[in-house]
């Protein structure tokens, strides 16, 4: 197995780079079941961040082509099946696909919830919203 850096992903399926996208795209062609490209939850969190916000792809963009390549059976992705439970919890609550993974991999970790500021983060199974005194906040967070 071998180690895939972020902008090697990136370059296979952006194409922005003519020579980094056909060394990257030789690399991928010489990966195989018994010997795979492996890529680390980071790389994950930084492959979705750079394809969102370098790139400006769309969620439902980012959602298909980390799919793909979850299918890859080629790939070993770190916690392939948090990545495939947030990519379901992102589309079904409207959440940012990294928060879904935040709130995943804590609850894996055993948090029991995960405080946020971010209202839409606040729908994912295990996310809290945390209130600020101008919303009211009557108290110390509660416990669950």
């Amino acid at each position: 197995m071998i180690g895939l850096d972020t902008n090697i992903i990136v370059r296979f399926v952006v194409a922005d780079d003519a020579a980094q996208c056909e060394a990257a795209r030789t690399l991928f062609a010489s990966l195989t079941v018994e010997d795979p490209g492996y890529i680390g939850l980071i790389n994950t969190a930084e492959f979705i961040w750079v394809l969102s916000r370098t790139y400006g792809f769309p969620p439902n963009t980012v959602t298909q082509v980390l799919h793909e390549l979850l299918g890859c059976a080629e790939l070993v992705f770190e916690a392939a099946g948090d990545i495939e439970a947030a990519l379901f919890e992102s589309a079904s609550t409207g959440a940012d696909l990294p928060d879904a993974l935040i709130a995943r991999r804590n609850a894996n970790a055993g948090c029991s919830t995960t405080y946020t500021f971010d209202r839409t983060a606040a729908r994912l199974p295990r996310m809290t919203a945390l209130n600020t005194a101008d919303q009211a906040n009557t108290g110390t967070p509660p416990r669950t």
